[in-house]
């Protein structure tokens, strides 16, 4: 419930897949949901770019299991992920979980989401996978490892015709797997979000990552019957290191960002 297109993403999973999809209502509260879905528009990461190739070189869709109560105040839900994808001749399979809650009311809106992800790359989501093992050439890639992040988010909503509203967001690099490996020339191999190269004072490389995000992000909504005017301010800080082998970063440091947004919608 944010003004911003992007949904609370980073924190928020962005992602529109072509699926296979069939839920099952248990009673007239608890629902079970199981769905086969395949890379089309948002894609993993890899050598070659962001590609829905390396999906298909895998043979086998994403799989999602999920249950969901719904009362009349309250929505909770469980929900786990799993998915393979081929580089290369290799294969990484990368495992998700999510938790969720939202209550509501005729005036009050709160819901919050917690996602332990693996190689979300898909999902517009920090984070990624690297390459854990190299051949004896030292190019060419035999395993590869996930990056783990958790995200989560908090969302509060408040009034009908004025409303105000509050997101927090936080996104934290967990590491990897297993090892990284080093490439010849003395570099990581990484594919996904949050991943750059810098220079130091020395002009020497250094491969960069974010290691946590944040989000502060207040908004305030005025309603007519079919207007919505809206204001929003966005502070969002990156804290970034250096990537070591275990998919942590040292010597962190932070950089910001200020934005406002003003909205005006026509709801015809």
């Amino acid at each position: 419930s944010t003004l911003s297109a992007n949904g609370g993403a980073p924190f928020q999973s962005f992602n529109r897949s072509p699926q296979v999809r069939l839920k099952q209502n248990l009673s007239s509260s608890l629902s079970l949901t199981a769905a086969l879905l395949y890379e089309m528009q948002y894609t993993s990461s890899g050598p070659l770019g962001s590609s829905n190739v390396y999906m298909k070189n895998a043979i086998a869709p994403d799989v999602f299991l999920g249950a969901e109560c719904k009362t009349t105040h309250w929505t909770n839900g469980l929900g786990v992920d799993y998915k393979t994808i081929a580089p290369d001749a290799n294969k990484i399979s990368s495992l998700s979980a999510v938790a969720y809650s939202q209550y509501t009311n005729s005036k009050f809106l709160l819901k919050g989401k917690v996602i332990y992800g693996q190689n979300l790359s898909d999902q517009l989501m920090l984070g990624g996978y690297g390459v854990s093992k190299f051949a004896a050439d030292s190019t060419t890639a035999i395993s590869y490892t996930n990056f783990n992040n958790v995200s989560t988010w908090l969302n509060a909503v408040y009034g009908t015709k004025v409303q105000v509203g509050l997101l927090l967001g936080l996104s934290q690099n967990l590491g990897t797997s297993e090892l990284l490996d080093i490439k010849k020339g003395g570099k990581l191999t990484n594919y996904g979000y949050g991943f750059y190269d810098a220079n130091d004072a020395n002009n020497k490389t250094q491969q960069q990552m974010i290691d946590r995000l944040y989000r502060i992000a207040p908004n305030v909504t005025y309603n007519l019957p079919n207007l919505k005017f809206g204001i929003e301010y966005d502070f969002t800080a990156a804290s970034y290191g250096t990537i070591q082998r275990n998919g942590r970063v040292i010597n962190p440091y932070t950089v910001s960002n200020n934005r406002v947004l003003v909205s005006i919608n026509y709801l015809f």
